[in-house]
């Protein structure tokens, strides 16, 4: 293992000097043993640089879509609350008009029409300090820039608006 230890160490020091990620927590276990733990690089880069700590909370960010809120949509689905054909303008009256029209399916597929990412940063730099209730607000006012259904685009957007979605649908 310590050949191994040593090839992994050098791929993580190598991604982080070509910028591929900012920082890493690795732990590798073997029949509940630790046999290769590694704290390297920043956990934040911007506003300040901050170096990555054992206790470093991660956001999955992209992969949040299909672990959670994709997994979350089906099951609410298997409950026959909603269907794809469902549009998110039934269940969230107050959005931009011209995204009335998109359905449960477009968002889940990324065929909404709908920019890829929110332009919520400039509001909301810090990350910490997010007003939700305000970014709820602005995301709905995002207007769809094509026909649903139309083209496939990676959309965060899309995903953000199909959470707001499913907590009306649900209450929560």
């Amino acid at each position: 293992m310590e050949n191994r230890s040593h090839d992994i160490e050098t791929l993580i020091d190598t991604a982080i000097k070509q910028s591929c990620f900012p920082g890493i927590v690795l732990l590798v276990s073997k029949g509940g043993k630790v046999v290769l733990s590694q704290v390297k690089g920043s956990r934040q880069l911007q506003p300040q640089l901050e170096g990555m700590t054992e206790d470093t909370i991660f956001d999955l960010s992209g992969i949040t879509k299909p672990l959670a809120t994709a997994l979350l949509t089906v099951m609410i689905m298997g409950q026959e609350k909603i269907r794809l054909g469902e549009t998110i303008g039934y269940f969230i009256p107050e959005i931009a008009q011209e995204s009335k029209e998109i359905t449960l399916g477009h968002l889940l597929l990324h065929t909404g029409g709908l920019p890829p990412e929110p332009d919520l940063y400039k509001e909301f730099p810090d990350p910490r300090n997010i007003d939700y209730d305000r970014a709820a607000q602005l995301l709905r006012a995002i207007k769809a820039e094509k026909p649903p259904g139309k083209e496939v685009l990676y959309s965060q957007t899309g995903y953000l608006l199909l959470g707001q979605f499913l907590r009306r649908v649900t209450g929560a």
